[in-house]
């Protein structure tokens, strides 16, 4: 049986994405008394014509099957717990990789090889779970958190001069580092909408929207680091100075706290 460069190529990379899953962190796991579990599953196919040295037609589909362990609840009602709670969720991924390539030739019998492998790795992700209580949560007593859903670019537009006397909810942590504070879309809730839960990203993760989540800060120099903390109503996007618009030319490079080693 024979594989093309192409082949080669691919099924490289699909070891290197295994191994790249594969990699745990060390955080040891808190037991909780129920999990949840998720599970979906999803296939990519595509078709690459070669047309010049024999002649082919090449497909390639990629199923990857996800398996979420949720923990919880975390949080439990009139217990004497310490907030924020770090939690680690573990995430079983199966991808399997099947390989066709259909050869017509312009002389003699066409030929159809396959190659199919499979490869499975875990991943523990860190997250920071607070109550969905506005009295125990970010802001004081008087904070009222964003709605669950809601993303970045529905914090406004943020264009220069909107500097209208409120200021945001300043995070003490952002200050004392002389950075600012921004939202980069709200966190999950979960537990029947008493739990906040916000993933902690790491540096290799940061350019999927959807990865991160919760409060920031953000400064000079490119300056990040993540609060893990839900969003509260006033909160701006990240790079969003109020009274002088966006900081187009933000972005998280430079990293404060953690979510970069790791990466």
């Amino acid at each position: 049986m024979r594989l093309h460069a192409a082949c080669l190529c691919l099924l490289a990379s699909a070891y290197a994405q295994s191994d790249e899953v594969a990699q745990p962190q060390t955080s040891p796991t808190p037991t909780y008394g129920t999990t949840r579990t998720r599970i979906w599953s999803t296939t990519i196919t595509s078709i690459s014509p070669i047309l010049w040295i024999s002649p082919r037609v090449e497909t390639y589909i990629t199923t990857k099957t996800v398996t979420t362990y949720e923990p919880g609840p975390v949080i439990t009602p009139g217990a004497a717990q310490s907030f924020p709670l770090t939690v680690i969720q573990t995430v079983l991924q199966s991808f399997t990789y099947d390989y066709h390539t259909s050869y017509a030739y312009t002389s003699g019998p066409g030929a159809l090889e396959s190659q199919i492998s499979t490869h499975i790795g875990s991943v523990e992700e860190t997250w920071i779970v607070t109550p969905a209580q506005p009295t125990l949560g970010v802001g004081g007593a008087d904070a009222k958190f964003l709605p669950a859903g809601t993303t970045a670019d529905e914090l406004g537009a943020c264009e220069g001069g909107m500097c209208d006397g409120v200021r945001v909810k300043e995070d003490q942590e952002c200050v004392a580092r002389g950075m600012r504070t921004g939202c980069q879309g709200q966190c999950d809730l979960r537990g029947n909408g008493t739990e906040w839960w916000c993933y902690r990203v790491w540096a290799r993760e940061y350019s999927d929207p959807g990865r991160r989540m919760g409060r920031a800060c953000w400064g000079e120099w490119l300056r990040f680091m993540q609060l893990n903390t839900p969003c509260v109503v006033g909160d701006v996007k990240m790079a969003c100075d109020e009274c002088r618009g966006l900081n187009s030319s933000w972005g998280a490079v430079f990293w404060d706290g953690p979510g970069y080693s790791e990466g």
